[in-house]
């Protein structure tokens, strides 16, 4: 019996929606937790690498001095430096995100390079203790 392979090819072209005032983003869905009051607070600093909001979460990850690679679920409210980002995929090498969806992701904060002191907590999420931060410093 001789069987015939068929490869079927098909591009898909979004076109970005504008958002009106009361639209929801990313952050108010899905996991985005808020900061608990009286939470022990870590601090670890390292290498920015990437950065991504989806429908359900978010998240990001640094790279350690010793190369260990952490990765932190995206808080509710994200502060970058001192203001809230609301970006959902940040301009990274030659990418420039459409400025309604990421108009207000620092200049200075650049993925792969900047160096970041992040603020974390542990938390619950599925079954397994995870990593959540709201804020992200970058460092001089």
């Amino acid at each position: 019996m001789r069987r015939s392979q068929i490869l079927i090819s098909a591009t898909i072209v979004a076109t970005p929606v504008a958002l009106s005032a009361g639209s929801l983003w990313a952050q108010e869905r899905g996991y985005f937790p808020a900061r608990p009051t009286g939470v022990s607070l870590n601090k670890v600093v390292g290498t920015l690498l990437d950065y991504g909001i989806g429908n359900q979460s978010g998240s990001f990850t640094i790279r350690e001095s010793d190369g260990r690679v952490l990765e932190f679920y995206v808080g509710q409210a994200m502060r970058i430096g001192d203001k809230i980002v609301r970006c959902t995929v940040p301009p990274i090498k030659d990418f420039v995100p459409d400025p309604q969806l990421c108009a207000d992701w620092p200049t200075n904060v650049k993925l792969g390079s900047t160096e970041v002191r992040v603020v974390y907590w542990r938390s619950e999420h599925e079954g397994e203790t995870v990593s959540v931060s709201d804020e992200i410093n970058p460092l001089p």
